[in-house]
């Protein structure tokens, strides 16, 4: 996995402001109007959430595709490289991107394709109920072709409302990807637990048999606790919970109200998205954001490599000492190593970083803090 998610080709980036110069109205690319629609489209997917899908959306096309496009794009790649290390993507890829929008999910998936190397032929079934976005994103998709190259693309699109009847395609598909869908459907329902959950069975129903479902969501405590709330009842529909999770116990994370889980990368912007950034008020070094994979079968990413935890923090920093927050066996766990009892055998304690899997022998001891000793063997899986 890099250290350094890359960031969206400025070859496919640039197709999506040829787009939007072609099909939006001018005014709305302009500097002072664009940050102005970027920075109220982010406070509705997080603070003003109750606002998301009113009239006038359509207004806000040019922050979805020229912002939110390319800085969700990147969020793909890490969930996608796991899954690729354990269940290789077929050469033709059938791909359903649910909640598709102006495109990030395909975007991203093309994006890791096309670095990935080798030829490819996908074919992308996109729904969204903002007819849109979608236009927006058929526009991208031809313009992309020739770019593309050595992967050859075909994307469909659809409108349908996921949030009442699913109708989804009867597949089969080798991935079906929900970029920030859970955020928006059924979130100020009483049910939405079930009906969220009910979304991403009926979605794995259409995989092929090592194919994957990839949910990612916003990095906000309430839409992070809210997928690991799923965790549940997905396992009791019988599926595979192939990562983050090291383990299939109830997260530990739920319980204590102020914990939550996400993933933080350095992403490899490009300077235009920065700038844009900027004009609003905020940094754009890092990929920050929840997710969840399942599959039908097989084994988890944990199981795959021998690994028992997964870091869920940065390195925290204590004078003398490198500490890190570790999930797995069912807990968190704080685990430290003095610097004075560095060995050969735990040396990769040091190099160790948010998302990573990793092999402790023996297994940390009882409690929620414990201490590596000199004789522990550290290995990054």
């Amino acid at each position: 996995m890099p250290a350094t998610v890359p960031g969206l080709p400025a070859d496919l980036e640039e197709i999506l402001w040829d787009v939007a110069r072609e099909r939006l109205p001018a005014g709305r690319l302009q500097p002072r109007a664009l940050a102005a629609a970027v920075t109220l489209l982010s406070a509705r997917y997080t603070t003003r959430r109750a606002e998301l899908g009113r009239a006038g959306e359509g207004a806000l096309l040019a922050a979805r595709l020229l912002f939110f496009g390319p800085s969700d794009a990147p969020k793909l790649e890490v969930p996608l490289a796991e899954v690729d290390s354990v269940a290789p993507l077929p050469r033709r890829l059938r791909v359903l991107d649910l909640g598709a929008g102006t495109g990030a999910m395909t975007l991203g998936l093309l994006a890791y394709l096309r670095r990935r190397g080798g030829a490819a032929e996908v074919e992308v079934e996109a729904i969204d109920h903002d007819v849109g976005a979608l236009a927006l994103l058929g526009h991208v998709a031809e313009r992309a072709r020739a770019a593309l190259a050595p992967v050859r693309v075909a994307v469909r699109t659809r409108t349908a409302d996921l949030a009442g009847r699913h109708d989804l395609p009867p597949g089969p598909f080798d991935l079906v990807l929900l970029g920030a869908l859970l955020n928006e459907v059924h979130a100020g329902d009483a049910d939405r637990d079930r009906r969220r959950a009910a979304l991403i069975v009926e979605a794995a129903a259409r995989l092929r048999p090592a194919g994957a479902v990839i949910v990612i969501e916003p990095a906000l405590r309430l839409t992070a606790r809210s997928l690991a709330a799923l965790r549940e009842r997905l396992l009791a529909a019988g599926l595979v919970l192939f990562a983050p999770c090291p383990h299939a116990a109830v997260c530990p994370l739920l319980v204590r109200e102020r914990d939550w889980c996400h993933e933080a990368r350095r992403a490899a912007f490009s300077p235009r998205l920065q700038a844009l950034a900027r004009a609003t008020g905020r940094r754009q070094a890092a990929v920050r954001f929840a997710d969840l994979t399942v599959r039908r079968a097989g084994p988890t990413l944990a199981e795959a490599r021998g690994a028992a935890w997964r870091v869920v923090s940065h390195p925290l920093p204590q004078k003398g000492l490198v500490a890190l927050e570790l999930c797995g066996a069912g807990r968190g766990v704080r685990v430290e190593r003095l610097a004075r009892d560095t060995t050969a055998s735990n040396a990769a304690w040091d190099d160790l970083g948010r998302g990573d899997l990793v092999s402790l022998e023996p297994a940390p001891g009882e409690g929620d803090r414990v201490r590596l000793t000199r004789d522990h063997r550290v290995a990054v899986r």
